[in-house]
């Protein structure tokens, strides 16, 4: 015979939620107006990742990897030398932030 009230133990639990946040820059990006002839470059701001992985920047122009003739990546920068009249316009340049587990968060 065994006896057993049913209340001889309490059960205790918890969540556990498994995060890989994107990688972001320290800074918001700035916007940037040029002058036609002149030559701008802009440094990225420093980019942290909350888990300490290597991030992964990539430049997007509508979408693709091939950059305006007059826009050139060096390092963390990326440099705007507008010198022909066809030039002149509004350009959105996307720049996309990913480490090997996370994904891509876009500026």
């Amino acid at each position: 015979m065994v006896l057993d009230d049913g209340n001889m133990f309490k059960r205790y639990s918890f969540k556990l939620f498994i995060i890989n946040d994107p990688p972001y820059f320290e800074q918001p990006l700035e916007d940037k107006k040029i002058i036609l002839g002149s030559n701008i470059e802009y440094q990225f701001p420093k980019i942290l990742d909350i888990e300490g992985l290597t991030p992964q920047m990539t430049v997007l122009y509508q979408g693709y990897s091939k950059l305006p003739s007059f826009v050139s990546l060096s390092g963390a920068n990326i440099n705007f030398n507008p010198r022909k009249f066809k030039d002149i316009g509004l350009y959105k340049i996307d720049i996309i932030l990913k480490d090997e587990l996370s994904v891509p968060r876009s500026y």
